[in-house]
């Protein structure tokens, strides 16, 4: 092999084992955070749960701060993804965006409600400001996008002629509360059935507001 396909070669291979540290320290952050709650959680315990040492995190994430900021905006991005995705299918399916976006956000309710603890903490840190107006950003982009949905099925008399906010803040609401009420412990749902009742939930809020037509 020439040198310089050995030295491209060698350099995806860093590349990659550089982005599979980065995800098992994201990923071993959500699950320590769901776990045990974002106060107790430190980078210590983030480096000795992904089996790599303190001094590494800090060649992909300067604080802890940043590392829950990224578990944020990698939920809003596949919350962007997945309503791009389901724009293209409006054409099969006009509730196709309304369907994916619940679904979305009930496939795992505690990342949900952890996202939603990150925001509150998190929008007050100025070491994380930059990062939480593109959180925002792309928040407010998801919204309009909905929006957009929503009013196409009203103007296609498919949803009741109310304003988009009021249909996407019902939406909002169902999800949310449905979220809530299923991580509660003394909530009478076994695993099995907390997925059907969000399921349930998923469909419950695609025909919500549906006109007969």
């Amino acid at each position: 092999m020439p040198k310089d396909d050995i030295n491209i070669y060698k350099f995806h291979e860093k590349k990659k084992r550089f982005l599979a540290r980065e995800r098992a320290i994201i990923n071993n952050a959500i699950r320590l955070a769901k776990k045990q709650g974002i106060a107790n959680i430190t980078i210590s315990l983030i480096a000795k749960h992904a089996g790599i040492g303190k001094g590494t995190i800090y060649k992909h994430f300067i604080s802890k701060a940043e590392i829950l900021m990224r578990i944020l905006l990698d939920y809003e991005n596949k919350i962007t993804a997945s309503i791009h995705l389901s724009m293209r299918a409006v054409d099969r399916d006009p509730f196709a965006p309304v369907h994916l976006y619940l679904k979305m956000r009930l496939a795992d309710p505690e990342l949900d409600r952890l996202t939603r603890q990150l925001e509150g903490q998190l929008k007050y840190d100025i070491q994380v400001a930059e990062s939480m107006a593109q959180f925002y950003a792309l928040r407010d982009s998801n919204v309009a996008s909905i929006n957009e949905a929503i009013l196409l099925l009203v103007k296609k008399g498919l949803l009741q002629d109310a304003p988009p906010s009021h249909h996407y803040f019902s939406y909002l609401a169902l999800v949310q509360g449905a979220i809530d009420l299923s991580l509660v412990e003394n909530f009478q749902l076994d695993t099995d059935d907390r997925e059907s009742f969000l399921s349930f939930i998923v469909e419950i809020g695609t025909t919500m507001g549906k006109t007969s037509s």
